[in-house]
């Protein structure tokens, strides 16, 4: 009742399956046919990411501390520590390598494994987008950190940082 998205969960080589999710903590996935397939249990947060990061035609699902493969079961898993993701974001550079982007009280970037990269603490990243918004290399990351925090407060009237990071975590 949170959150769906499309999915290709049952490899019909379209997105027509679908996720569905609780506000924090339940996810299921549903064939197009309407039947349940899964039901995973964790910190969901609240928007989740699909892409067929295993290469096994096949949609995974990215919750931000967990990767969870098409039936259900999870890839990896970290201890959300009581936190959960406000969006994540999944992205393949030219080099292959796919990034899980995920924010929270931060930018969090992990490798497929679920292996921390990098990450930047932030008052509340609340959204996260990769782009070529700058000429001078492949891809960027986007986070608009939306923080009550008066030290991030630019002015008088903006609760909300826009900040632009490489793929290497480098504030641009």
């Amino acid at each position: 009742d949170d959150c769906f998205l499309f999915a290709d969960l049952t490899g019909r080589g379209r997105r027509e399956d679908l996720v569905v999710k609780d506000r924090y903590w339940n996810m299921w996935g549903a064939a197009h046919d309407g039947k349940v397939l899964w039901h995973w249990a964790g910190s969901t947060g609240h928007f989740p990411a699909v892409a067929d990061v295993d290469g096994d035609g096949r949609d995974e699902v990215f919750v931000g501390f967990a990767l969870i493969d098409h039936d259900g079961k999870a890839l990896f898993s970290r201890n959300p520590e009581g936190a959960h993701q406000d969006a994540c974001y999944l992205v393949r550079p030219a080099d292959g390598k796919w990034r899980l982007l995920f924010g929270n009280a931060g930018i969090h970037c992990l490798a497929a494994d679920g292996k921390e990269l990098w990450r930047h603490p932030l008052g509340e990243a609340q959204h996260v987008v990769a782009g070529r918004f700058r000429a001078e290399s492949e891809l960027q990351l986007a986070v608009v950190d939306r923080t009550p925090e008066p030290t991030h407060r630019r002015d008088a009237n903006a609760w909300a940082i826009l900040y632009l990071y490489d793929l290497d975590g480098k504030e641009i």
